[in-house]
């Protein structure tokens, strides 16, 4: 999802910026600075200094405040740059205009839960999954629901999602410590089931989710890890002590 949300924000700046060329109705006097910040802009992208790229912005909405499409290309620089806190109050300004542009709603949820903002992310992928339908949007909920102990909505959710022949295909990215893995959403949501049975004392329940999971995905690390320690807590410990590495 992260992946597809930076291909669009490239696309996007550089066609709100072409649209930017031909409407904006600039003054004679700033057309040559404009055009000029809108160069250093694009070379900026294209070196990837998203740095340099934010300046140019700021200085074409100054020169031209009624372009509203350089707030859409400053969002997604603010997104890819990972500053998550202006991503929200100006997610919030462009949503205030206009509520139905899911796309802006999405980066606000991520970036919502990123700050670990999980009730305020949690009513934001509500919204969007309400029109989306989304596998992956009702897999967050799931995950923010858990988070908050919300375990009946929770448990709901991801029996849609497992319900759903979809998840057999779609994938989601899952931070495991070190890396992310790319998780089969399926396997991801037997994983859930599996922790919270763990957390209701239903040893034997987990284990058999976690077991689902892993015949999805073999190699899902962290279902592997938690298959481990259900087996560890479930059998006696062996007489001699594992050997720390």
């Amino acid at each position: 999802m992260l992946k597809y949300l930076l291909i669009t924000f490239f696309t996007l700046c550089f066609i709100s910026l072409s649209n930017a060329q031909t409407k904006s109705t600039i003054s004679p006097k700033d057309t040559a600075t404009y055009r000029m910040e809108r160069d250093v802009y694009f070379n900026a992208l294209k070196y990837s200094d998203l740095n340099v790229a934010k300046g140019a912005i700021f200085k074409m909405m100054a020169i031209n405040p009624l372009d509203k499409s350089l707030k859409d290309s400053l969002l997604f620089i603010y997104f890819n740059a990972g500053s998550f806190g202006q991503c929200i109050l100006l997610s919030r300004e462009l949503l205030a205009e206009n509520p139905s542009r899911n796309n802006i709603l999405e980066i606000k949820a991520i970036a919502e839960q990123n700050l670990g903002l999980v009730k305020d992310a949690l009513v934001s992928y509500e919204k969007l999954f309400s029109e989306s339908k989304n596998l992956f949007h009702q897999y967050q909920i799931a995950v923010l629901q858990y988070q908050l102990k919300r375990y009946g909505e929770c448990n709901q959710n991801i029996s849609d999602i497992i319900k759903d022949d979809k998840s057999l295909s779609e994938k989601v990215n899952i931070n495991t410590g070190q890396e992310n893995q790319k998780v089969i959403l399926k396997a991801a949501a037997y994983n859930i089931r599996g922790v919270m049975q763990l957390e209701g004392k239903r040893d034997e329940e987990a284990k058999a989710d976690f077991k689902e999971a892993l015949k999805i995905q073999p190699d899902f690390a962290l279902a592997l890890n938690n298959i481990q320690l259900v087996e560890k807590k479930v059998k006696p410990s062996p007489a001699k002590p594992s050997v720390k590495k």
